[in-house]
């Protein structure tokens, strides 16, 4: 079954296979993986793709919510800390964490003015679990 879904990716995508599976194999390490290049080449839909593949193979059935995508371009720094932070709070209070994204998706990040902050801001959020 996995062996099928990363060849369904691998055609989705035109990604070589040892790539995906590298990339695949870094995302379930690290739990976290930074794409970059210039726009328009596929990084935000090989970005989901992926993280549909993580889902479905983790037994959970991609639904909306579950995969969230925040936008750099059009939100800021600020935004993505208010974000997490409400997040954290949702967790914390442990109500609805069903309607908890498993998966947020940080695009346009260059666009930000301090990636250093954005980054930190997400790898230092108390529940970071993705």
């Amino acid at each position: 079954f996995k062996e099928k879904c990363v060849d369904s990716l691998v055609f989705e995508t035109l990604i070589p296979k040892p790539m995906m599976q590298h990339y695949i194999s870094l995302l379930l390490k690290h739990r976290r993986l930074v794409l970059s290049g210039p726009s328009g080449t596929g990084k935000t839909y090989l970005t989901t793709r992926l993280a549909e593949y993580l889902l479905e193979r983790s037994g959970r059935e991609p639904s909306p919510g579950l995969i969230t995508t925040f936008n750099m371009h059009q939100q800021t720094c600020k935004d993505l800390q208010l974000y997490l932070s409400n997040l954290a709070n949702q967790i914390d209070r442990d109500c609805g964490t069903e309607d908890v994204p498993l998966v947020i998706i940080l695009d346009d990040i260059s666009e930000a003015s301090s990636i250093t902050d954005l980054v930190n801001s997400a790898l230092t959020c108390k529940y970071h679990k993705w």
